[in-house]
């Protein structure tokens, strides 16, 4: 199973890398158009797609019920796609997202902001000024996007395994030194935990789900972690049966054999700490 992420640029050649390495490699593009789908599969409207998708939110956004669903389902749906293998997903924030499935090589493709200008000029048709304004919005829009849903520096190395500079990397060296990468032992046997990490953190975010947005369950502060049959659900809620029931929820997922309840039942009029 190969699985790879990339983040770019703009006018750093990221889309044209990514293409060339889906057709090379032989794996599935994921990009925004097939992630789209997905979302709006799972019923967020297309024009919150659209609002929310790479972008920072706005000051009321913040507050937005709908920009947590869209969180959401956004890591649903990336969960999901990559459960399939030999996938290569395209920004969406999946180097954070996947940052800690084994097997999954991160790339990260940038150039110097000058050579940036100049492509998307000649890619756009458009002069100097517009051609600026379009890379620094992109760059703000992006850095913006990792910081408020992800609390990370887009631009930290930490973030990725290999990073590309395009002033003299040719799109055919990636390549190249991708195909080397995915075949060395570091990445093939991990990449055999890969599905099995896949699942767990898929199955986490069904619960998530189900309990959030199909029950709608006022839990605050909920988390759901799985790891092998066990379900770890924490929060807190204000109706102390609620707990039974997202007990019930998580045991009732597909290949959960143990929950273990972390949520603390708080009375309404309680004035103390959360546990």
């Amino acid at each position: 199973m190969a699985l790879i992420t990339v983040s770019r640029q703009s006018g750093s050649r990221g889309e044209e890398i990514t293409d060339l390495l889906a057709r090379t490699l032989g794996l599935r593009l994921i990009d925004k158009q097939t992630l789209e789908s997905v979302l709006v599969r799972h019923g967020v409207p297309e024009t919150n797609v659209e609002r929310y998708d790479e972008k920072k939110p706005g000051f009321w956004d913040l507050f937005s019920t709908e920009r947590d669903r869209y969180y959401h389902y956004l890591k649903a749906s990336i969960f999901e796609t990559a459960r399939d293998g030999n996938q290569i997903i395209l920004g969406r924030g999946a180097p954070v997202i996947l940052g800690e499935v084994p097997g999954v090589l991160h790339l990260r493709i940038i150039a110097p902001l000058e050579t940036r200008v100049q492509r998307l000029m000649e890619e756009r048709g458009c002069d100097e000024v517009h051609a600026r304004k379009l890379v620094h919005r992109h760059d703000h829009d992006r850095s913006g996007f990792y910081h408020v849903y992800f609390n990370v520096d887009w631009d930290s190395a930490e973030l990725y395994d290999l990073t590309f500079n395009t002033t003299k990397v040719t799109p055919e060296m990636v390549v190249s030194s991708v195909e080397s990468l995915i075949a060395a032992p570091s990445f093939s046997d991990a990449a055999k935990h890969t599905e099995e990490r896949l699942t767990e953190l898929a199955t986490a975010q069904q619960i998530l789900t189900r309990i959030i947005f199909q029950e709608k369950i006022p839990l605050r502060f909920p988390a759901v972690e799985v790891h092998g049959g066990t379900a770890v659900i924490s929060g807190a809620v204000t109706v102390c049966a609620n707990v039974d029931r997202c007990s019930e929820i998580a045991r009732a997922a597909e290949g959960i054999d143990n929950v273990e309840s972390r949520i603390a039942c708080v009375p309404e009029n309680y004035d103390g700490a959360y546990m």
